[in-house]
């Protein structure tokens, strides 16, 4: 899963299925740079939901969560965060388009926290075929003081993309 973790981190530095990397020196990214990685990546973009229930003095509590993902796969699977989907009795996706999915889990490590989860096209208003995925990168092939990209839904807000470097 380390493994996995680190090729996640290489999938939002390294775009497009020829894997190159966007570097530059410190200077701000210019906007071609940037609108060529969120049309390479923004598709993938999921924003998760999720309905947890915890006991609690005898008690069911039920609660809520929210994070981001991508999808890695046409068949629709999703990295994400442990934090967020780990404890889920229920998950549902909202995708670019804003279509909502529901999700089923997959696996997750909790160490690492990463997890897999799987979009359901069934529970869609239009049939899929394939979803729109992310290409994954080389993390060999980062270095230090490359920069990257990291685009998500923090907090719940709408999809957001922040630039900064490989330390």
């Amino acid at each position: 899963m380390r493994r996995l973790a680190a090729e996640l981190f290489a999938l939002f530095a390294l775009f497009g299925p020829m894997g190159s990397a966007l570097t530059a020196d410190a200077a701000a990214p210019e906007p071609a740079e940037i609108r060529l990685a969120m049309e390479k990546v923004y598709p993938a973009l999921v924003r998760i939901f999720v309905v947890t229930a915890d006991p609690a003095d005898g008690r069911e509590v039920k609660g809520g969560a929210s994070g981001s993902g991508v999808i890695i796969s046409p068949e629709g699977h999703v990295v994400t965060n442990h934090h967020v989907v780990g404890h889920a009795m229920r998950i549902w996706c909202t995708l670019a388009d804003r279509e909502q999915v529901d999700a089923r889990l997959v696996g997750t490590d909790a160490m690492a926290d990463i997890a897999v989860i799987q979009l359901l096209p069934q529970s869609m208003r239009k049939p899929v075929p394939t979803f729109p995925f992310a290409a994954w990168g080389d993390s060999d092939r980062l270095s230090v003081g490359q920069r990257v990209f990291a685009m998500g839904s923090p907090g719940s807000l709408a999809q957001s993309v922040t630039c900064g470097i490989v330390a």
